[in-house]
């Protein structure tokens, strides 16, 4: 790590042996024409959805399909070949494991035999880490950067967390200084993660977590088809959604019993979800609040902050979007909001608008700091 010689003195310790005018200085300052002298060009382990030496995270309910798409990642970086015709970086993936290892072995396989080459340049961990321990981080550390990776994959955050609170400030931010400070070194790390209880569309904890990533996908299941979608993409365009089949892959295994067993692996599919389908009718009143937001939008609309944009896509330059503040689309929405004149008028409204917002929420319109618009521009 670092160009430092590491020597481990006890099982799971590490030991920097360097001399004291080796250390690089504890601040530096460069010219900025060192940043303008040359094509600042992004490097990618997988051309245009995942850069070189970035964090990414990579999200979904439960049994969304995550992992499947992750661990077919790790595979093609491994072996050097493209991911669904992308080019890849080949180099060693170090993938630390939370949970179900004997399904990791069947996963595998079932892409040993997809792509008719082994799971090289690809190693396993053998149970959970416990990243938010700062010497815990250190004894992960010692074990991956013996491979010197390209990659490293921690699935899933919940499972290799520690003892933590996922939704604690402080303990998120403990996990990313370990992950800074050790773990990372020169590598890309894919962080697989669970979507929020309440907001399917957003990743579960801290707010933190969501600074810290690079990249963020989105990962979702329609019956037997799963769609990535790009939530956020700090230095390049967002790429689009791609959607893969889930179909069963016969192993050259047996059960106990003599059975065939089977796996899954993931064909590219131009199936795209259906805005009808997925998206329930409004009521009239909830069709007239969203009007009203996006009349808010013309009178008062801004552009949307820094924050905003790298969270959230459909915000690149040139695109034009505008949010706008919550007390300017209340007040257009109140206009329209009928309710019987009473002495709690205004209070009836307002919980007609809160409803609004909560039913809106889920495929209609996004929130944050503050600021709404709508994601069917």
């Amino acid at each position: 790590m670092n160009g430092q010689d590491y020597e481990v003195v006890e099982p799971g310790l590490i030991h920097i042996d360097v001399e004291e005018e080796e250390l690089p200085p504890p601040f530096e300052l460069i010219p900025a024409t060192s940043l303008t002298s040359h094509p600042a060009i992004i490097h990618y382990m997988i051309k245009g959805y995942v850069p070189e030496k970035s964090i990414v995270e990579v999200f979904g309910a439960p049994g969304s399909g995550k992992s499947f798409t992750v661990l077919e990642w790790a595979f093609c970086i491994a072996n050097g070949i493209t991911w669904h015709n992308r080019k890849t970086r080949r180099g060693m993936v170090v993938y630390i494991a939370g949970e179900g290892f004997a399904g990791y072995g069947q996963r595998l396989r079932a892409l040993e035999i997809k792509h008719n080459m082994p799971a090289n340049n690809l190693v396993m961990s053998k149970q959970p880490a416990s990243l938010t321990d700062e010497q815990n981080a250190l004894w992960v550390a010692n074990a991956i950067h013996q491979h010197d990776p390209v990659m490293i994959v921690i699935d899933t955050l919940s499972r290799n967390f520690g003892g933590g609170d996922e939704n604690s400030t402080r303990d998120m931010n403990a996990f990313i200084s370990n992950l800074d400070l050790y773990i990372k070194g020169e590598a890309t790390v894919v962080l697989v993660h669970h979507s929020g209880h309440a907001a399917k569309e957003r990743a579960r904890g801290s707010s933190v977590l969501n600074g810290a990533v690079d990249v963020e996908y989105c990962i979702s299941r329609n019956e037997n088809i799963i769609t990535m979608s790009n939530t956020k993409a700090k230095e390049f365009d967002p790429p689009k959604s791609l959607s893969f089949e889930m179909t069963p892959q016969e192993l050259d295994w047996q059960d106990e019993d003599g059975e065939p067993i089977q796996s899954i692996v993931l064909e590219e599919t131009d199936w795209k979800p259906s805005a009808e389908k997925s998206k329930p009718r409004l009521s009239g009143r909830n069709e007239a609040i969203l009007a009203a937001l996006q009349r808010a939008i013309e009178q008062h609309g801004v552009k949307p902050d820094k924050e905003i944009t790298e969270r959230f896509g459909g915000f690149s330059i040139g695109s034009g979007r505008k949010v706008v503040h919550v007390d300017h689309w209340r007040k257009e929405a109140f206009m329209v909001i009928d309710v019987e004149p009473s002495d709690r008028e205004t209070a009836n409204k307002r919980m007609a608008f809160s409803r609004a917002k909560d039913t809106l929420l889920k495929n209609n319109i996004q929130t944050m700091n503050g600021f709404w618009w709508s994601i069917n521009e």
